[in-house]
Parts: C-alpha cells; sequence; structure tokens
C-alpha cells in the first residue's frame, strides 16, 4: 500500500512534500463516526488526533496536489473533480494525514529518536534533490521547494515524521516473508502446460429428426416434462416508491438561488490559460545563452537540458500563471509561443531562465445553462436526508389513508409503477420490467409482492433511507398449459429432446473409441457429422485458450494424460484429450516462484501496515473535527 501510494503521487520528496506517509490511505473510517464534533472548532485547525494537529491550510494544500496528481495522470479528470471524485480523495488524504500522526506518537511513546542527522542523511540521498553529479544540490532543493510553495522547515518536520512512522510500521512488517514452499508449490501448478486434441459435435437440428411419435409417446412426454409447459403465477402490482433520489427531484429551485450559487463559483466554471512548460534555471546569463545556442529542435528536452549541466530543471503541467513562483518568469512563460525555445529571460534577481512551452490549454468557460443541470442537482441533493424524513412521514400517513396508491398526492415525491409481473420481475411476453429503487429495493418489492393476498389494504414498508407500498390488484395462479392448447410446441420439444439424446449417443461412442485410439482417427471413423476438429491446442492455468470454452478448459486441467474426456457447453458436446504434458522451463519456474513470494510477502506488509494503522488511529482517537471546514474546502474544489 505505501509503495503503491508512493509511486502514485509521485516518487520523490517533491511529490510527497505534504503528503507524509500515506499509511491509511484506504482505511475506512465507517460504523459510528471516528470523530468527536467541537461545538468550538478552531478555524486553523481541521481534526486533532492525540496530541497533533491536521492544520486545515495543510491539508487543502495536499488535497490540491493530490488532485492535480490524479488529473494529470488519468483520463478521467472530469471525475477527479467531480463531487464524489473529490470527496473520495479528501478522505483518503485526511486519512493519511490522521494516520500518520498516530503513527509517529506511537512511535515516540516506545522511545524511537529521530536524530536531525538522521533526517539530513535522508534529504540529502533523495534524487530529486542530487545535481548531475549525484550530488546534493542545495540551489535545486531550494528551486522545487518553491515551485511546489513549501518551506525548509517544513520538508524537515515532513522527512522527520515519514522516519517516525516508518519505525513502527514498515519495521514489523519488514521483518516477515511469505512461505517459499507455498511459491514453489504455485509456480509447479500454474507452470505446466498440456497439449491438446478437441473436437466439437453441436447438437443435431430438430428438423433433423424424422421419427414421429405416437399421441401416447407425446402426452408421456408432455407429463414428464411439465416443468417446461407450466406458466408461472403473474400478479398485477400497483407500488409507491419513495427515495432520496426521487424527493430530490421533487424539490423546486429557483433560478435565481441557482445563477446566485454560480457567480459564487465563478473561479471553478471560468478558469484561465493553462500551460505545460520546461524550464531551465541559471545563475549566469552566459551560461543560458550558452545552452541556448545547443537546442535543436529535433532531440528531446530531456536530451536538451542534459547538455546543460549547470541548469537546475524544472516542468510544470497545466499550470496557471499564478502557479509559477515569480511573476517576471510567469509573464514570459504566458507570453511564449508553443514549441518555441524562449530567453534567457530575467527570472527573478541574479536567476535567468530559457523556457520551452509544450502545450496551451485554452480557458474553461462555462456558461451558466451548461451548469445549471449540475447546480441544480448538487442544490436538490443538499439537506436530502432531512428531506427525505418529511416527505415519509406524509407518505405514511398518506398510505394509511388510501387502498389506491395510484390516488397519494403527487407532490410527496414518489414513484408509481404499476405492471403485470412474475416472481422474477418479467411480463407474461417474457420481458423483463424495470421497478423503481436499486437492485436490492427491486427484490424485496417483488418478494413482497408475492407474499400478500389480492385486495390487501398497502403498508408503508421503511427500508434505512428509503420506502415503499404495494397493492396487489389481481392475482392469475400459476397452472400447467393443456396438452391440446400447446400441442405443436411439446412436440417441437421433443423433437429438440431426441436430436440431443441421439447426439450425445454418438458423442459416448467417439469418448470411448478415443481412450485407445488417437482423437482426430477416432473421428474419422465415426458416424459424426459437422464436427469441428482442433489439434494441438495449447491449455494452461496462465492463459486460457480462445478456441475452447472455459468449462472444457477446467475439465482438462483436472484430467489426466491420455485420457479423453467429455463436457456439454450449450447446444454443443465437447470430446478432449490430453496428448503432452510441457513443464515450464526451470528458469522460467523458478522466475514465477520468486515473483508469487515477493507479491505474497508484499500483500503480507501491507495487511500488517494496514492493521497497525487502525489500532495507532483508535489508540490515540481523533477530535475536534472541524465538518464546517472540512466541507467548504471539498466545495471549493468541485467543478
Amino acid at each position: 500500500m505505501i509503495t503503491a501510494l508512493r509511486h502514485l503521487f509521485v516518487d520523490s520528496w517533491l511529490g510527497r512534500l505534504m503528503a507524509l506517509l500515506t499509511f491509511f490511505a484506504f482505511v475506512v473510517w465507517g460504523g459510528d463516526s471516528i470523530f468527536n464534533l467541537s461545538s468550538k472548532p478552531s478555524g486553523d485547525i481541521l481534526v486533532s488526533i492525540g496530541k497533533e494537529e491536521v492544520k486545515t491550510l495543510d491539508f487543502e494544500r495536499l488535497l490540491d496536489m493530490r488532485l492535480r496528481v490524479l488529473a494529470e495522470r488519468f483520463s478521467s479528470a472530469k471525475w477527479v473533480y467531480s463531487q464524489e471524485g473529490v470527496s473520495q480523495v479528501a478522505q483518503v488524504t485526511l486519512s493519511s494525514m490522521v494516520g500518520s500522526l498516530a503513527a509517529m506518537q506511537e512511535a515516540k511513546s516506545a522511545g524511537f529518536i529521530v536524530s536531525d542527522e538522521r533526517v539530513r542523511e535522508q534529504v540529502f540521498s533523495d534524487t530529486a534533490f542530487q545535481g548531475e553529479d549525484k550530488k546534493f544540490d542545495p540551489a535545486k532543493m531550494n528551486m522545487l521547494l518553491q515551485a511546489s510553495g513549501q518551506t525548509r522547515e517544513g520538508l524537515i518536520n515532513q522527512v522527520r515524521q515519514e522516519l517516525y512512522g516508518k519505525a513502527v510500521l514498515e519495521g514489523l512488517g519488514n521483518s516477515l516473508e511469505s512461505s517459499h514452499n507455498v511459491s514453489t508449490y504455485l509456480s509447479n501448478y500454474f507452470g505446466n502446460t498440456y497439449k491438446v486434441d478437441a473436437v466439437r459435435i453441436p447438437f443435431k437440428k430438430a428438423s433433423d429428426v424424422t421419427e414421429q411419435p405416437s399421441e401416447a409417446q407425446l402426452k408421456r412426454f408432455y407429463l414428464n416434462h411439465a416443468a417446461l409447459f407450466r406458466l408461472p403465477e403473474y400478479r398485477h402490482i400497483t407500488v409507491a416508491v419513495l427515495t432520496q433520489e426521487s424527493v430530490s427531484r421533487s424539490i423546486k429551485v429557483s433560478d435565481d438561488s441557482l445563477k446566485h450559487l454560480y457567480e459564487e463559483r465563478q473561479h471553478l466554471y471560468n478558469a484561465p490559460e493553462t500551460r505545460d512548460v520546461n524550464v531551465l534555471m541559471f545563475s549566469d546569463e552566459n551560461q543560458a545563452k550558452d545552452c541556448k545556442a545547443l537546442w535543436q529542435k529535433e532531440i528531446s528536452w530531456a536530451d536538451f537540458s542534459g547538455k546543460c549541466s549547470q541548469a537546475v530543471p524544472a516542468s510544470l503541467e497545466k499550470a496557471r500563471k499564478s502557479d509559477v513562483p515569480s511573476d517576471v518568469l510567469a509573464e514570459a512563460i504566458f507570453a511564449a509561443g508553443t514549441g518555441v525555445l524562449t530567453g534567457p529571460v530575467v527570472a527573478s534577481e541574479g536567476q535567468w531562465a530559457i523556457v520551452f512551452v509544450d502545450k496551451v490549454y485554452p480557458p474553461v468557460n462555462r456558461s451558466f445553462e451548461e451548469v445549471r443541470p449540475e447546480l441544480l442537482k448538487e442544490v436538490q441533493s443538499a439537506g436530502i436526508s432531512d428531506a427525505f424524513h418529511q416527505k415519509l412521514g406524509a407518505f405514511e400517513e398518506a398510505v394509511a389513508g388510501t387502498g389506491d396508491l395510484k390516488k397519494l398526492p403527487s407532490d410527496l415525491g414518489i414513484e408509481i409503477f404499476s405492471a403485470t409481473v412474475n416472481a422474477e420481475g418479467k411480463t407474461p411476453a417474457d420481458r423483463e420490467v424495470v421497478l423503481p429503487g436499486n437492485a436490492a429495493l427491486q427484490t424485496k418489492i417483488l418478494k413482497e409482492a408475492f407474499s400478500k393476498t389480492q385486495g390487501e389494504l398497502p403498508q408503508a414498508v421503511v427500508d434505512g433511507d428509503q420506502a415503499y407500498a404495494i397493492s396487489v390488484d389481481e392475482t392469475s395462479p400459476a397452472r400447467l398449459q393443456s396438452f391440446q392448447e400447446i400441442k405443436e410446441e411439446i412436440l417441437q420439444k421433443w423433437r429438440e429432446e431426441v436430436a440431443s439424446h441421439q447426439t450425445e449417443v454418438e458423442v459416448a461412442k467417439l469418448l470411448q473409441k478415443a481412450q485407445v485410439d488417437p482423437l482426430k482417427k477416432s473421428l474419422e471413423e465415426s458416424a459424426i457429422k459437422g464436427g469441428e476438429y482442433h489439434g494441438d491446442v495449447s491449455v494452461s492455468r496462465m492463459k486460457q485458450e480462445s478456441k475452447l470454452p472455459a468449462v472444457l478448459s477446467n475439465r482438462i486441467l483436472l484430467g489426466e494424460s491420455n485420457k479423453a474426456v467429455m463436457v456439454q457447453d450449450g447446444e454443443s458436446f465437447w470430446v478432449s484429450k490430453i496428448t503432452q504434458v510441457i513443464p515450464m522451463e526451470a528458469q522460467e519456474r523458478d522466475k514465477m516462484s520468486l515473483e508469487l513470494r515477493e507479491k505474497a510477502t508484499a500483500s503480507l506488509h501491507n495487511d500488517i501496515i494496514e492493521n497497525l494503522g487502525r489500532l495507532y488511529v483508535g489508540k490515540y482517537k481523533t477530535k475536534n473535527f472541524n465538518v464546517k471546514a472540512y466541507q467548504e474546502i471539498i466545495t471549493r474544489f468541485v467543478r
């Protein structure tokens, strides 16, 4: 978990300046609220954990960083800045900060000490702060800190905090390893490849059956297979459903209110131009000019910057003007053309820069009409819990006062549905109906609809954040269709059964012969017509052969060499025979064994770290959670 998240949020201290160590990124704070809400939370403190505090500004900066990284790394940037996306990233972010502070306190209480020298070693060894000579470069560190809006003191505190966390979380996890015997067994199990001959024999067609049954035979088939000809019970039901979603849709919101909200969020709907830019910083103007002279349009930026070892490189993606630490440099970047090397320009006193703009993103200008549906949904959803419970009382009273759900008031925010269905939710025409509510609610509605009696007065049933009422208006009992009514259908089913049986008999003979002779020879000497032969097919647990159905591949892997097997897949039979078992090469098998062991060990480490994290958060306990500040921060990032 730690390693994966480090890679996600950039593999350097720059990417983790505010991230701390993300020990608890996926620890759920569910169940009873882990936070004790304070009546007077401090404006600059978001939440306390033991004797430590998460600052509101620190949380906002870290959340901003992570949202940007996610938006740049993944194509679904729109989702990242949605209400759902920001909320999820915010929870992960706050969890990581709380967990890191809990781990630090545990380390201190256990007597661990992180010296200044240890912090210094950690910072100096980070490759992000090293120059071309692979040595620590303070100028490069300062530039990176400035670019991320951080200070040396902040960096030192965060490195120290991570080292404390490592002491109590990674120490125990790293001391355990997965079993070598297990990984060796698994590599042998997965490594074998089986060479197989197989043949597919489709069922004969019912139209090819020339035999005609007698009336007695047909009736006997009808009675023996009565389940094929039985109609299920159908009921005509009326359902009234009240959900938070249906209530929210019924809430009226004026355009004036939406326009006011739109004006408050102008910074989200009208974003300025942003740019992807590469910068080389110099402390000497002549060095910058000499470097520029080496530029060739055909070479990559990485190769070009490598030729200018005296420069400090930096890259910004989708940067706004305000993201550039120097106003003078910002003007130069946003005046530069795309794909043109610009400079040297004065970046600050005693600093010159060469600028190369990769890409320009135009400003975002979203009109009120464009965002109106989003704003309407948001406003309707705000405070929906209270609105639902207000409507719930009225819904219960209305249902109790009527026997006809179709006459319920239209302003209750309910959905009303009527249809004739069976217990599986299908109509007499075998069409599946879509009931109101989610899948779980639909299942409950059908179950209750078939447990009520016709004419029974409906009752409101409350199920968490949803409610419903059902009336059964008419029932049609299950019945066996009469022989004369469906005689042609019975005849068709009889022919299909005969065709299937005839095919099975022929395939069974092929199977018996293939136990002795090669499968291809057995097929050629059989009476089977239309067999589809597949020779020398490879089957292994590592790769599913697309020519063979899964049911056959699984049977092959459980079978014995040189023994033919038979399976049915839909309206076809398959016969196969293993002709050769090829073990994985020793080198590849050992490699797989090592990889399996490493993955199992990593999983074991992560489980231990996560459970330790839960323990420490529970031990030091969070309190004084500033819910208002937390929600305000999330709202500012939603676009």
